[in-house]
């Protein structure tokens, strides 16, 4: 029987509470997990890995509902024979206390992505809101997935909220909603003006529907855009090598 349920805590999103006091060192939350070479973790996974080992690792299932804490009341261990990862308390913990984990971001031998802070500034429910997207997406479930990216563009101003506008965009386009395309697109270029990715969107747009006069004016103000020197999430790299000059 599980010694916790997943509840809504005030400006924090879902999390971990106690259902009943809890020893030091019960093993409360095992859950598989997929490891994945720390080179090959996208930036946007990054924000939800576990340290497994030299790798990383994706946690499925309640583990990856814990949330952050400086001084946690729970530790983790990666069981890499039986491929899980194992939640236990670090303490005694009390009936009605949230169960919480230091990432362990911060480590010197854990994955580093610039600008990892400024994706996480959102509480973990954006982030949530953010994967669920991204899994309709690939599931060709298009519909859903472009209402769970206009919901988590909705939650915050940062870079993963900018480029789930983008691909609320794109989910529109593939569904055959142009006008939906186009404004969602210029929204996010109006939201981030020094990011090309919309601009480069546009064009192609305008170019497969022979609008050239309108693809080129796009195509020239995406050329104008340097690749990003701060912005370190989601730089698409082609499209300022080489996209906008199609």
């Amino acid at each position: 029987m599980a010694n916790y349920r997943v509840v809504r805590f005030p400006n924090r999103g879902r999390g971990i509470e106690a259902t009943c006091d809890i020893p030091q060192g019960t093993i409360v939350v095992a859950t598989p997990c997929v490891p994945i070479a720390k080179i090959e973790l996208h930036a946007s996974l990054a924000l939800y890995a576990f340290r497994y080992g030299d790798q990383a690792a994706l946690a499925l299932g309640d583990a990856s509902l814990l949330n952050h804490s400086r001084s946690p009341n729970c530790d983790y261990h990666a069981d890499q024979v039986n491929k899980t990862i194992v939640v236990t308390t670090s303490r005694f913990v009390r009936r009605g206390e949230e169960l919480t984990i230091e990432y362990g971001w911060d480590g010197p031998d854990f994955v580093r992505i610039p600008g990892r802070s400024t994706a996480l500034e959102p509480d973990s429910e954006s982030h949530r809101c953010w994967l669920l997207a991204e899994s309709y997406r690939e599931a060709d479930r298009l519909k859903e997935a472009a209402q769970a990216y206009a919901m988590r563009a909705a939650m915050s101003a940062d870079e993963e909220a900018w480029y789930a506008r983008v691909q609320e965009a794109r989910c529109l386009r593939m569904m055959g909603d142009e006008g939906g395309f186009v404004r969602q697109a210029l929204a996010a270029f109006d939201q981030r003006p020094q990011r090309a990715e919309p601009l480069y969107d546009l064009a192609r747009f305008c170019r497969e529907r022979s609008m050239n006069t309108a693809s080129v004016l796009f195509s020239e103000a995406g050329l104008g855009v340097p690749t990003p020197d701060e912005d370190a999430l989601f730089v698409e790299e082609f499209v300022y090598s080489a996209g906008l000059k199609e």
